[in-house]
């Protein structure tokens, strides 16, 4: 009997057939991926396998410790390059050392799938097995990002990534955004003392984070939504 763990998830992702592919590591022998549809949703089941093998003197924690560190860059990878969120993790199988672990055992808006050709999912088994896929804070946060439902949430997970990466001054942000959108709208500062002109992006997010008596609280919600989308595409973009 193999040794392995399985995981289930769920994402509106679905590849056209099932993805196997190896990494360096003494633990992992090799990483399946399957999916499957699900019914009443547009959502689909995604089954990642982890064969193990040299476990003799692995406990159940130490395997499922380091096969979740690469699930968790995996799953990074998946949402970054197709902006698509994941529900809970689960284990559902898990056999080491030809013992079930049974006791490891663990079990919102619908968007259309987007399907994922042969060629495209080569790519990622390629930069995997080739080792150019390697542990990426910025991912990290870009994905915890698009598992938030709230707008407002998102939107400041989001500046707070960007800042991260080219900032740290609001003013070198907005010069990354102006870059990648030339055509953004400006607005005048509102914070004490003045300041110069801000991209909509930074004012919204000043307009959150220093709320002020005048500030319309419900207006801001819906600027936000309306821009959210096009500002994923501008985070992203700087990753």
């Amino acid at each position: 009997m193999k040794d392995y763990i399985q995981y289930r998830t769920t994402a509106n992702l679905m590849f056209q057939e099932e993805l196997k592919f190896n990494i360096s590591s003494q633990l992992v022998k090799e990483i399946t991926i399957k999916t499957s549809s699900l019914k009443l949703t547009y959502d689909k089941e995604f089954s990642i396998i982890f064969e193990l093998e040299n476990c003799d003197d692995k406990s159940a924690d130490e395997v499922i410790q380091e096969t979740e560190a690469y699930l968790d860059m995996l799953l990074d990878e998946l949402s970054f390059e197709y902006s698509s969120s994941f529900s809970a993790i689960e284990i559902t199988s898990f056999i080491l050392n030809d013992k079930q672990q049974k006791d490891r055992l663990h079990y919102d808006s619908v968007t259309f799938p987007r399907a994922i050709d042969n060629v495209t999912a080569q790519n990622l088994v390629d930069s995997i097995e080739n080792g150019g896929y390697l542990i990426n804070s910025y991912k990290r946060l870009f994905r915890t990002s698009l598992q938030m439902k709230d707008p407002i949430s998102k939107f400041i997970l989001l500046y707070s990534t960007l800042i991260l990466k080219v900032g740290p001054a609001q003013s070198q942000v907005d010069a990354y955004i102006s870059a990648q959108e030339p055509s953004v709208m400006f607005k005048a500062s509102t914070r004490s003392g003045g300041g110069p002109d801000e991209t909509i992006y930074t004012y919204l997010r000043n307009q959150i984070g220093h709320t002020q008596p005048s500030t319309n609280v419900n207006q801001i919600s819906e600027e936000v939504k309306s821009i959210l989308e096009k500002f994923e595409i501008i985070v992203k973009s700087a990753l």
